[in-house]
Formats: C-alpha cells, sequence, structure tokens
C-alpha cells in the first residue's frame, strides 16, 4: 500500500515527506533550514534564535555589529562645543572650572581661601555647595591665549577618539558614559583634596 501524499504546512501545493526535527510539521525545501541533527521549519529557527542569549563581550557589553561608537563622538562633540563657548565668553571657565575652596573678591579675581572670609569677599568653589564643579570641570580646557591653547583640546580629542572608540565597544554605550564621567568626577576630587585652591 502506497503511503498517502503530505504537503509542506505553509506551501500545500508542495508534496514532502520531510519534517521538522523540533515540531515534526512537514517542510518543503524552501522551508528547511540546516540544523545540527536534520532539518528545522521556519517557524522553529525564529523561536531558536528569540531564546539565544545575545553575545556579550569581556566586560559585560553588548557584542556589536560595526555601530559607530556615538557616546564617543557625543563626548567630542561636548568637548567642542563647551571650548568654543569658552572662546566666545571666557567667563564661563571661572564659572564651571574645578575650585575646591577660593574667595572671589569685588574685582572678580580669585584669592587664596585659608579659612577666613572677609567683607567684600565670598566663598567659591566646591567647598561652598558647587558640586556641579566635580563633572564640568572635565569639559574644560585651556583657553586659545594659554601657552599651549588649542593644542590641549586637540591632544584630548585625538586621545578620546584613539581610546574612547574601542572602551565603547568592549564595556557597552551605558558602561562607558558611567566610566567616563567616574573618571571625570574621580579626578576632580583628587584635585580638590591635593590642590584645593588652584582652578582646572
Amino acid at each position: 500500500m502506497e503511503a498517502a501524499a503530505t504537503a509542506c504546512y505553509r506551501h500545500p501545493s508542495y508534496e514532502t515527506y520531510v519534517r521538522c526535527t523540533r515540531c515534526d510539521r512537514y517542510i518543503c525545501p524552501d522551508c528547511m533550514r540546516e540544523a545540527a541533527v536534520g532539518h528545522h521549519c521556519v517557524e522553529c529557527v525564529k523561536e531558536g534564535q528569540r531564546s539565544v542569549r545575545q553575545a556579550r563581550t569581556v566586560f559585560g557589553g553588548a557584542v556589536s555589529r560595526a555601530t559607530a561608537p556615538i557616546v564617543t563622538y557625543a563626548l567630542m562633540a561636548l568637548n567642542v562645543l563647551v571650548y568654543i563657548g569658552e572662546v566666545v565668553r571666557p567667563e564661563i571657565v571661572d564659572r564651571f572650572a574645578v575650585l575646591g575652596a577660593v574667595l572671589t573678591g569685588p574685582d572678580g579675581e580669585h584669592y587664596y581661601y585659608r579659612g577666613d572670609t572677609y567683607a567684600g569677599y565670598e566663598l567659591t568653589g566646591i567647598a561652598d555647595g558647587e558640586w556641579y564643579r566635580l563633572v564640568t570641570g572635565a569639559f574644560l580646557h585651556l583657553p586659545p591665549d594659554a601657552s599651549f591653547g588649542v593644542m590641549h583640546l586637540v591632544f584630548n580629542m585625538f586621545a578620546l577618539w584613539n581610546i574612547g572608540r574601542a572602551v565603547e565597544d568592549q564595556l557597552g554605550r551605558a558602561r562607558y558614559l558611567a566610566l567616563y564621567l567616574l573618571s571625570a568626577v574621580g579626578g576632580s576630587v583628587l584635585v580638590y583634596l591635593l590642590a584645593p585652591d588652584t582652578s582646572t
């Protein structure tokens, strides 16, 4: 007795005798997907891909498929924009630089703070509660009239471009941004502890 003809579950006009090794449905050559053992249907392959964990780097970042290092480029753009702001309005440096504890006089100049305040002078800096300076100081660079000037920004952005792309690829965007900001805060805290009366 001859076996009854069977049809592909997706293409009823195709006669087939091959079954998916997972779900046991009949599949035609168009629906077959090679598997370690036998063949799978399209739905079983999709289901299997959903249950596979995404690959990770050694440091926990998601393995990316040639994506642009967006965080590195954003940090570079932010640094350049802040530098342009410094050139246009130099008082930005005094407002956002890392200052541990200094006295600002009536003339706007900074004076060493030794624990006492005087009439007409006000305490400014991190010691006065300006905690934002711990982060904002990381985006400031030497003004163009300084001895190193624009080259300070160029070398920093070159280093960020070279190192940042590799680190962002290994850590992932969120971890890389967290590392960058924690490094900025850590460097500012060190300046605050070692030289609180200097501006960086």
